[in-house]
């Protein structure tokens, strides 16, 4: 992976919808579904009632990235949306946005624990990170791609962990 490039973190704008929508289209075939397009345009344009977003812009205010996550509970968040644009994938923009987002989720006290609905795919990254399974639905997406529900408990450890990877790394979220 090669450096982590210039970037500004600020949360999401109505602006930025169709950049979003863009980046979506470029996700291979193979890691999303149709209908998850009409989701994710319902999702950003419901925000903030739907969750937060953040997006990662360039030096010209390009979005380079973005993510979101939405509440499933009053004690539960869930990642959902991240995408990075293929120019930039291999930088370490999607270690940003997690962290990122978890510490928006840390930042929150009431919620507990975050949970993420990947492919498998991906399922094995978000175990090394602390996910633990909660359910596999076998064909969940579709036939040979199956659902892993993972999540990670914010405890007193966790949060102090995103916190200081969140310094290490020099992040900050605009607030727009």
């Amino acid at each position: 992976m090669s450096s982590t490039p210039s970037f500004k973190a600020r949360t999401y704008q109505a602006k930025d919808l169709e950049a979003c929508v863009a980046l979506f289209d470029t996700l291979s075939s193979d890691f999303r579904l149709p209908h998850e397009k009409k989701d994710l345009v319902r999702f950003l344009t419901g925000l903030p009632h739907t969750g937060l977003a953040v997006v990662l812009e360039d030096d010209l205010g390009r979005v380079m990235a973005c993510g979101g996550m939405l509440f499933k509970s009053s004690e539960e968040a869930s990642l959902g949306w991240g995408m990075v644009d293929p120019g930039w994938r291999g930088h370490g923009l999607g270690k940003v946005l997690r962290v990122l987002r978890l510490s928006m989720v840390c930042d929150m006290p009431d919620i507990k624990r975050v949970s993420i609905t990947v492919s498998q795919h991906d399922e094995n990254f978000y175990r090394t990170l602390g996910f633990k399974p909660r359910e596999v639905v076998e064909g969940g997406y579709a036939p040979g791609l199956d659902r892993h529900t993972l999540v990670l408990e914010l405890d007193g450890t966790v949060r102090e962990e995103v916190a200081a990877e969140c310094a290490k790394m020099k992040l900050t979220i605009t607030k727009t």
